[in-house]
């Protein structure tokens, strides 16, 4: 519990942004991002990336205003880097080269259009392309990963979703659909693919107080275990410094049938990537020069994975094996003879990435499943 390190950001600024944590430039190491708040001086304002190990600043990327919620990730344009998706008081929302701290793309919904809620990141209508959900004022909208508008939708009663939505199949169509609680006590789920309203849940109405309000995004899971999925959301009234007038309720609500995935905490996960897209690493689209006598078995795999390679020369290979955001989750080196058992009955159920080397170079590269 004591503290390891700390660093000067920027000491004349907050940082309201909780850290991103994730590997900006596949190198298997992960690294952070925060975000500078100076509503004094708004040149100031920046978003910083860092090395985890030693915390040396790899980039910092200025913008014109603050910044109050931390960043999306995705690989948007599959070069197999992380894009970052951050909004702007000053109306817009950047999409920023995560491995440089270059602009990809900025998207403006207008004048007077704070994006002050995080984004979030699915593939809404099962293209295989990733799109951004964005909250701006009144306003809920989907961009394609080049930043163009999917749709928008307008929350009525000019009503807020300030801490942003969460994801996941409840219409049973097998597309993420949008779900997100506003300042004027709704819970509002959308389509994902077109954002068209699913169901809208006044809940003000139900506590019997017009003040009755949600300033935290919801979760979504079966959490009653009846194949049904639910939403859990709390909401509330608060006063300053008049604390006596406070009062709040957790809500659980029947979201519906649907395939999910559960979104179990702010901004989805604990590296607050606030995303369903998952990160191919970078060497895996550059090298397409797998050896196709490589083969991996049992795949998808839920205790082992043997991987079986070729090696006349009898020469010591070594494995790496990569997570979806990048990281390395296995090495082993000074592997003797054709094939690599991987004992994996532990690891989470999801898609692995591997590369196989000796003296000579790669030798073969792929994925397989764990379930």
């Amino acid at each position: 519990g004591t503290p390891q390190w700390e660093i000067a950001v920027d000491l004349d600024s907050w940082i309201q942004t909780a850290p991103t944590i994730v590997d900006l430039n596949n190198d298997g190491n992960l690294d952070f991002v925060v975000a500078t708040w100076n509503n004094v001086n708004a040149d100031s304002n920046a978003v910083y990336a860092y090395r985890a190990s030693n915390q040396s600043l790899l980039w910092k990327y200025k913008v014109s205003d603050v910044m109050y919620h931390g960043t999306a990730v995705a690989d948007l344009d599959s070069d197999g880097l992380p894009e970052l998706i951050i909004g702007c008081y000053n109306d817009t929302l950047y999409c920023i080269n995560g491995d440089n701290g270059t602009t990809s793309w900025k998207y403006s919904y207008g004048s007077g259009f704070y994006m002050g809620a995080p984004a979030t990141i699915a593939d809404l209508d099962g293209d295989g392309e990733c799109e951004i959900v964005f909250s701006c004022y009144y306003k809920v909208g989907a961009l394609a990963g080049n930043g163009t508008v999917k749709w928008i939708y307008s929350i009525p009663g000019y009503e807020q979703a300030f801490r942003g939505c969460a994801l996941a199949d409840i219409n049973n169509d097998l597309l993420p659909d949008v779900i997100f609680g506003t300042d004027g006590g709704k819970v509002i789920a959308l389509n994902g693919t077109n954002g068209a309203n699913i169901w809208t849940k006044n809940l003000a109405s139900h506590y019997g107080n017009t003040t009755f309000a949600f300033d935290n995004a919801p979760l979504v899971s079966d959490f009653d275990n009846d194949d049904s999925l639910e939403v859990f959301i709390v909401g509330g009234h608060a006063e300053y410094p008049n604390f006596q007038n406070d009062f709040g309720r957790a809500y659980m609500i029947t979201a519906g049938k649907g395939s999910g995935p559960d979104w179990l905490m702010f901004q989805r996960d604990i590296h607050r990537q606030s995303s369903l897209c998952e990160i191919t690493p970078s060497y895996v689209i550059e090298n397409n020069s797998t050896n196709p006598s490589v083969s991996v078995f049992p795949n998808p795999s839920s205790n082992y994975t043997v991987i079986k390679f070729p090696n006349s020369e009898n020469q010591t290979s070594k494995l790496t094996i990569y997570n979806a955001n990048g990281e390395v989750v296995y090495n082993v080196e000074n592997i003797i003879g054709t094939e690599v058992k991987i004992e994996n009955k532990n690891w989470d159920k999801s898609i692995y990435f591997f590369k196989l080397q000796n003296n000579e170079g790669i030798v073969g590269q792929g994925k397989f499943i764990v379930q």
